[in-house]
Parts: C-alpha cells; sequence; structure tokens
C-alpha cells in the first residue's frame, strides 16, 4: 500500500530534476526540486579551441561516447552533426540525445561497464576514434576500460557540476515538519552532497522519517544517515527507481543477495570493504606523492640532506642571493669605470677626445684584468643559476613521475578488486581481466593469462560445485554395482541406488560410499582440494564420472591461487 503522504525531494540537477517531476507528477506524487548541484559550461582555452574545430575533425571520429544528459545537450550546443552513432549510459541519457536530434543511438544498462560492453560489441578498435563527452567528474573509468581493450578514446570535457552551498529553506522546513518523506538519490557523489549538507543544517535526526531512493548500492553506501529505510532500484535507471514507488519494497520479506528493491538490505560488504581500503590507500599515496614533489621542489627536505639530485654539486646559494650578487657587482663594474672622475664626466670627455689623435699604445692604463675577473664571477654565477633551474625542472618531473605511477598502481589495485568481484561470483570477467592487464607490470602478467580461458564464461563458484556434487555420486554409486552383481536383483539395486542419495558416513573409507562420504564431508566444509584428493580413490570406471566436475573444480583454485597472489602483489605495490 502506498503511504497516503507522498513528496519527493528531487536532488538532480534542474533539467534532470524537471524531467523527473514530470513523471513524478503523472503518478499524483507532489515533489520538491532541490538541486543539489549547478552544471555550467567549462570556460578553458584548451575546451575552447578543441571546440572551436570540432567541426572540421568530427570527420575523424567514428561514434560518440555519451555517460550523462548533461553531455547530450552542451554537445549538441556546441556540434552541428547529428549523424554519428551515440552510445548512451542509459535511457535518461539516450532519450537527451535523440531530443537533440542526434540518430543512431544505442543505450546500455545504466553503468560505465555496461557501455564498455556494448562499444565492445558493436564497434571494432579499427574502425575509428571514440569521443567520449564528459563533465569534469566522470564515475568509473569508461576510457581506461576502453582503451585496454585496444581502443582509441579522446575524452573532452565540456561541463562541470559544483556543490550548493546550502540546503533551501523550502528543503529544511520539509525535513523538520516531515513533510517530506522521499528523497531522489542518483550518484554518490550527490549523495554525499547531500550528507553534508543535511549534517550543515543539523538536519540528521530528522531523517528517521525519510526513505532514500537510491539507483545503486554504490548510491546507498554513499548516503550515511539514519534514515527510516533505504530503497535501492533494481537497475541503475531512472524507470527503476520511480517502480519503487509503484510497488514499495515490502519490509516483511527477508532481503535476497541479488540488487533490487529491499529495505534496509544487510548487503554483504566483505569485498566492497576490500575496495573502499584500497582507494583510501591509492588516494593517500597519490597524496603523498604529490606532496612530497613539491616539498622536493622547494627544498623543504635540504636541511636533512636530501636535495634535489643532480650529478654536479648542489648550489649553495638561493636565486635571490645571487641575484644580489650579480647586482652587487654590476655598480661595483660602474664604479670602477668611473674611477677618476668623480661622476664628472667632463674630464672623461676630454681624454677620451685626445685618445681619438693618439695611437693605441700611448691611451690611459685601464684594469682590464680586474674587470675580466667580475665578468668572469659574474658567468660563473650565471651557469649556477640555469644549473640550478634545471635541477628545479628534474624535481617537478621526478615529482609527476610519482604521482602518476601511483596513480596506475592505484587504478590496479581497484582493477584487481573488481576481476575478484566477478570471478568470485561465477560471472564472466572479461572486461575487468583486460582492464587489469592494460595496467599490470610484466611481473605479474603471467597470473592475469592464468584466468585467460575462462574469462568469457567465468568460473563455477564452490557453491555450484557442492550443488552438483550429490547427483554426480548418485551416479558413481551405480557405476559401482554395474559390474559387480548381475541379475533381476543386481538391476533392482542399481534402481534404488539411483533413488536414494543419502550415503553413511560410517561406512569403512575403503568403500565407494565411504569414499564418497569422505568427498562430500570435505566439500561442505569448502576444502575443494581436499575433496579432490578424496575423490582420486575412486575407480576408474567411478572417477570417470566426476572428470567434467573435477575439471570446474581445479578451474576455481587455480583462479583463487591467481587471485591471491594479485592481491597481495596490489597492496604489495601500493605500501611501497
Amino acid at each position: 500500500m502506498r503511504s497516503h503522504r507522498l513528496r519527493v525531494l528531487i536532488t538532480r540537477p534542474l533539467a534532470d530534476a524537471q524531467i523527473l517531476a514530470a513523471r513524478l507528477g503523472e503518478r499524483g506524487i507532489a515533489c520538491l526540486i532541490e538541486p543539489l548541484m549547478e552544471v555550467r559550461p567549462v570556460a578553458d582555452e584548451a575546451v575552447a579551441a578543441a571546440l572551436a574545430r570540432l567541426d572540421d575533425r568530427i570527420d575523424t571520429v567514428y561514434a560518440l561516447l555519451l555517460t550523462s544528459a548533461n553531455g547530450a545537450r552542451f554537445l549538441a550546443e556546441k556540434l552541428n552533426r547529428r549523424d554519428l552513432p551515440v552510445f548512451a549510459v542509459g535511457a535518461a541519457t539516450a532519450d537527451a540525445a535523440r531530443n537533440a536530434g542526434f540518430s543512431p543511438v544505442e543505450t546500455a544498462d545504466g553503468d560505465v561497464e555496461s557501455l564498455a560492453n556494448l562499444v565492445m560489441r558493436r564497434v571494432q578498435p579499427s574502425d575509428g576514434k571514440l569521443l567520449h563527452i564528459a563533465g569534469s567528474v566522470v564515475a568509473g573509468d569508461l576510457s581506461g576500460l576502453l582503451r585496454a581493450a585496444g581502443y582509441e578514446v579522446e575524452r573532452l570535457v565540456l561541463y562541470r557540476s559544483e556543490a550548493v552551498a546550502s540546503l533551501s529553506e523550502a528543503a529544511i522546513d520539509g525535513f523538520r515538519s516531515a513533510d517530506i518523506s522521499h528523497v531522489a538519490l542518483f550518484s554518490p557523489r550527490t549523495s554525499m552532497i547531500f550528507v553534508d549538507l543535511v549534517n550543515q543544517a543539523e538536519l540528521a535526526e530528522t531523517m528517521g522519517s525519510v526513505t532514500a531512493l537510491c539507483l545503486s548500492p554504490n548510491v546507498a553506501d554513499a548516503v550515511s544517515l539514519p534514515f527510516a529505510a533505504r530503497w535501492i532500484a533494481a537497475t541503475p535507471d531512472q524507470e527503476a527507481l520511480l517502480r519503487l514507488l509503484d510497488t514499495p519494497p515490502d519490509p516483511t520479506v527477508a532481503p535476497k543477495p541479488a540488487p533490487g528493491t529491499v529495505l534496509n538490505e544487510p548487503r554483504k560488504r566483505g569485498r566492497r570493504g576490500l575496495k573502499l581500503l584500497l582507494l583510501i590507500l591509492a588516494a593517500l599515496i597519490v597524496l603523498a606523492a604529490i606532496g612530497a614533489g613539491a616539498a622536493y621542489k622547494a627544498g623543504w627536505f635540504e636541511p636533512f640532506g636530501f636535495g634535489l639530485p643532480s650529478a654536479t654539486p648542489i648550489v649553495a646559494e638561493q636565486p635571490d642571493a645571487l641575484a644580489a650578487r650579480v647586482d652587487a657587482l654590476e655598480q661595483e663594474l660602474a664604479t670602477l669605470r668611473q674611477a677618476k672622475t668623480g661622476g664628472d664626466t667632463s674630464d672623461l670627455e676630454r681624454r677620451l677626445a685626445a685618445l681619438e689623435h693618439q695611437p693605441a699604445s700611448a691611451a690611459a692604463p685601464v684594469d682590464t684584468a680586474r674587470i675580466e675577473a667580475l665578468d668572469q664571477r659574474a658567468q660563473h654565477m650565471s651557469e649556477e643559476m640555469s644549473a640550478l633551474g634545471e635541477k628545479v625542472t628534474q624535481g617537478q618531473v621526478q615529482a609527476q613521475a610519482a604521482a602518476e605511477a601511483a596513480g596506475r598502481k592505484a587504478a590496479f589495485a581497484l582493477a584487481v578488486a573488481e576481476l575478484s568481484d566477478a570471478v568470485l561470483r561465477g560471472e564472466p570477467y572479461g572486461v575487468p581481466l583486460r582492464t587489469a592487464s592494460g595496467l599490470a607490470d610484466d611481473g605479474v602478467k603471467p597470473l592475469l593469462e592464468q584466468l585467460t580461458p575462462s574469462a568469457e564464461t567465468g568460473v563455477p563458484t564452490i557453491d555450484t560445485l557442492i550443488e552438483r556434487f550429490p547427483a554426480l555420486a548418485r551416479d558413481a554409486k551405480i557405476a559401482s554395482l554395474a559390474g559387480a552383481e548381475h541379475g533381476w536383483w543386481a538391476t533392482v539395486r542399481r534402481f534404488a541406488a539411483g533413488l536414494v542419495i543419502v550415503r553413511r558416513t560410517d561406512r569403512s573409507p575403503e568403500t565407494t560410499d565411504g569414499k564418497l562420504a569422505l568427498a562430500e564431508t570435505r566439500l561442505r566444509a569448502r576444502d575443494l582440494s581436499a575433496a579432490l584428493t578424496a575423490l582420486k580413490e575412486l575407480p576408474d570406471d567411478q572417477a570417470a564420472v566426476f572428470d567434467a566436475w573435477r575439471q570446474d573444480a581445479g578451474y576455481h583454485i587455480a583462479a583463487e591461487q591467481a587471485l591471491h597472489a594479485l592481491r597481495d602483489s596490489a597492496i604489495g605495490a601500493l605500501a611501497r
């Protein structure tokens, strides 16, 4: 039953919020539009230059990739052509592209991974360049996924989204009066902004009467407030979110492991916790590398014996001190050249006029040795300043390289976490495997190659192997009776063995029942290696029944070992 009072706070940018408000109005649901981010075009000279020649160089682009409706709108303002193939991340983005006149438009399932898979199914790397229209902040690494698969991808940032400074008075009053029943959240970034603004307004305690409508589990994870409930859309699109209001989740139904519309779902957070830990660790390492580079450049480490590396001695004086010395030398030269004149140049002028009529040998003596010495000193200091500038530049390059290396390590760690997720769920993992391979060092690539044979089909999970075991054990038992007895009684026994799948665990370990019982006990304890060892004791005709099962179990064990080594390598690289 729908609540007698529904009023939804819409947190999307204005253009998208108005579309959602219209859909809610069709359902008779009141709403309050409260954009948490303002979307503005990027005012950047490089972007302006790229856009100025976009129509001229669009011939080199095979297809457009859109990850937001805002990207479609901003592109339509800057590009005249509408006939390039468009691949959109979800239905709302695809609608915005079609409304702008783009055709043909194909739609993915609402996230970056499904968009990458769609592109890989429809486009060959040899077809040409892909142009990704994006904002200054993106979710996922679409370019990385496609580049790892051999595609040429250019990313063009056309807009940026800035968080608003505070909630409106209407929103604050709505929460305090419990007039707002639901808040619609569409991205982890929006969720985090909402949390900050709610805490800023001291409204956290009012969330107990509010239900969060979350586009995905990642969105729900990012909003750490004491809501009455968190409802998660079955698929990451606006229609699925609206269906939560049409058919609210039943709080009495136990949550299911698959993503869907559940109330206060106690999701498994083990693997997400690992990914969050890796992300935090990676961010700290990148920030440390950037900070160290800046400190290195500024010379903060020199008092401790750490300076900019160089094959030549480090200049002892700072540039300001060297400049002061040069100024002093120039003044000294000027003083020397005006020597014996006392600041009055009339005498000097008379002497110069007289020199014009005298042989060079008769000219007044000048202290040329002193002047040359001073010139040499000035030249030497100039060379020292130039060398110091080169060392500063070298330090900047090294700091940049360190930051890039740290970023690559972080990206690899996250790719391994995504790969591990897919493998352990028994799903195909070709995309995360290619991403990890594109970021991996040569030393770990053999581990990734071990996972290649099953990338497109996935590796059976241990739960799947447990489910398949009883039927195979029954067939093995029938095989054990086939050659042992003959006649009608043997036929009856084989038929009975096919009906009964209970194996007595008190039988001798030398019997077929004993060996099968031991293997199943080890398997249900999730000790797959021990189960395989027990099955090796079966006679050949009975063991043959398990050939396919044992092969799948071997794939599972090999995958777990490879993933364990990859995780250790990724975490070790981040720690260095």
